[in-house]
């Protein structure tokens, strides 16, 4: 670490966390590095000898930003509480974006902190949490969050939903009952869930309009004379994609309490076949 007197920006990053949080913090701060920011962490930067208190106060004023590891040991510490408002207080209106928040716990974001914009880490495989934590950083340093893919076109007219349903043997969405040789519970999370994000109307306001459908979606999920094939058809650009992404990150609770909601691509050899049955010649 450099000394307390270290030049305005110094350091790109200051994390500031509490030591029960010290994990997330190690990861952080490694991501941030790994992407040649210059980062001051406690744990790797207030080494035997130094002022860690000297120290603290040199990360809250000479980095450019401080990224608060947001949990209930952090918002119940005081010295976590005096670096996140000492971050705050050089920008209270935000315009600087000094103060970054990520939450590695579900927790509350009281006084000053809810009105900070943040993210959520806690929930995500590492994949998906070094995006976000990589698109928060870039969205902060830009000023911008503009996708890199453009939006979906939202006027277009909806043709008909989908066709009438057959008994096969794969489920879109929700739970899986399928032949012999083929689990009959998906538990893992899908390889393909970034790119259902990437397609997925931004949250907010998420899936405007679209409230018949979900519930569809979600009987078919829960209840098991449904079949276990649903075969969704419209036209191009009617929306649905938008729709199954939406009910892949963010189902109904009541499906949520009772199935797991996948997503994966699969060829159509993949499909379990039986005798007699034919599949669909189209996607």
């Amino acid at each position: 670490m450099a000394a307390a007197g270290s030049p305005l920006g110094k350091w790109d990053f200051f994390v500031s966390y509490t030591q029960a949080d010290l994990a997330w913090a190690e990861w952080i701060a490694w991501i941030l590095e790994e992407d040649g920011h210059r980062v001051v962490v406690q744990a790797w930067d207030f080494v035997p000898g130094t002022n860690w208190v000297q120290g603290m106060q040199a990360g809250t004023r000479d980095a450019v930003r401080t990224i608060a590891v947001l949990s209930p040991d952090y918002l119940a510490s005081v010295y976590g509480g005096a670096e996140w408002q000492a971050a705050w207080a050089s920008d209270p209106e935000g315009n600087g974006r000094k103060l970054l928040t990520v939450r590695v716990v579900e927790c509350n974001r009281p006084d000053l902190l809810a009105g900070v914009v943040g993210v959520d880490l806690f929930g995500l495989d590492e994949m998906a949490a070094r995006t976000r934590l990589r698109d928060m950083v870039a969205a902060a340093i830009a000023g911008r969050a503009k996708p890199a893919v453009a939006p979906e076109f939202p006027g277009a007219g909806r043709a008909v939903l989908h066709a009438a349903r057959f008994p096969g043997e794969l489920s879109i969405a929700g739970q899986v009952n399928v032949d012999q040789g083929w689990s009959s519970r998906i538990t893992s999370r899908s390889a393909y869930l970034q790119q259902v994000r990437r397609i997925a109307p931004p949250d907010p306001p998420g899936l405007v309009g679209r409230q018949a459908e979900l519930e569809e979606l979600a009987g078919f999920s829960l209840e098991p004379d449904h079949g276990s094939y649903m075969w969704w058809r419209a036209e191009a650009w009617a929306g649905k994609s938008a729709l199954l992404s939406s009910f892949v990150l963010h189902p109904p609770p009541e499906v949520r309490a009772r199935v797991q909601v996948v997503s994966f691509l699969s060829p159509l050899d993949w499909l379990p076949r039986t005798p007699g049955r034919r599949l669909p010649r189209c996607c």
